[in-house]
């Protein structure tokens, strides 16, 4: 997830749309991805089964994305593009290393590590992965209403911008809301969004309110499977703690 989207420029991403398998992004891009899986199985493993990670992910994730530079840039190549990379991930994760499932079952009962890694990979999702889908999903409204300003000779260029920073911060507010348990607050930011008055066209309203309504969905969703681990580790005291931090702080010690 980090080296696909926080670590991955946009021109990285355009050159490889643009230039397939002779971009010099492309070959960037997977040497970023392996080094990262090598350098956790280094740390975890020793040299020889990191050395296996990064031959396996360079080569795996090279032939994904020259199949999906091919196939160009749309929704249906992302979702397959990530499905395609998560199952390598779990094949060089049980072929190199044949996992003992039943002394899996003793890792998992360390709580705090389960569920600082489910906040984490929660929050990161929610971001740049979960604003890319929106995006594509969205792309043909905004190719509409920025046609349309530029035939009327307006300037359009922080549409996409200022549609992510704010995806950006609902998305935020709204896991955090979940993760806190405070339902309410999410239906005063969804009544708050609902303020605005779409009265330019409806192109333009279908976009805003697609796009809301699909990314108030992702965090709902991303926020209850987060809320569903942490419910099954996270230690009872610490649920009373934060209870009492959000209902009754003056309790506090």
């Amino acid at each position: 997830m980090l080296a696909d989207f926080v670590l991955q420029p946009n021109r990285w991403v355009d050159g490889k749309y643009e230039d397939g398998w002779r971009s010099r992004y492309l070959y960037l891009h997977v040497c970023v991805v392996a080094l990262l899986a090598g350098s956790v199985a280094w740390a975890f493993l020793g040299l020889f089964p990191a050395a296996l990670v990064f031959a396996s992910f360079f080569l795996s994730h090279l032939a994904i994305d020259i199949v999906k530079s091919r196939c160009g840039d749309t929704v249906r190549s992302f979702v397959g593009d990530q499905a395609a990379h998560m199952i390598i991930i779990i094949l060089v994760w049980i072929t190199l290393f044949h996992p003992d499932f039943s002394s899996l079952q003793g890792r998992l009962s360390e709580p705090t590590l389960i569920c600082i890694t489910v906040v984490l990979l929660s929050y990161t999702a929610i971001f740049q992965p979960a604003g890319i889908f929106v995006s594509k999903m969205t792309r043909g409204w905004r190719d509409k209403i920025q046609e349309d300003d530029k035939n009327k000779g307006r300037g359009s260029g922080s549409l996409e911008s200022a549609g992510r920073y704010i995806g950006y911060l609902e998305r935020f507010l709204i896991l955090t809301f979940i993760i806190f348990q405070q339902y309410t607050a999410i239906g005063l930011l969804i009544a708050a969004k609902s303020i605005f008055r779409y009265n330019t066209n409806r192109i333009t309203g279908e976009y805003i309110l697609f796009g809301t309504l699909l990314s108030f969905s992702i965090a709902i969703f991303v926020g209850f499977f987060a809320n569903l681990f942490l419910s099954l580790f996270l230690p009872e005291e610490v649920w009373d703690i934060l209870n009492t931090f959000i209902y009754n702080p003056a309790a506090l010690p």
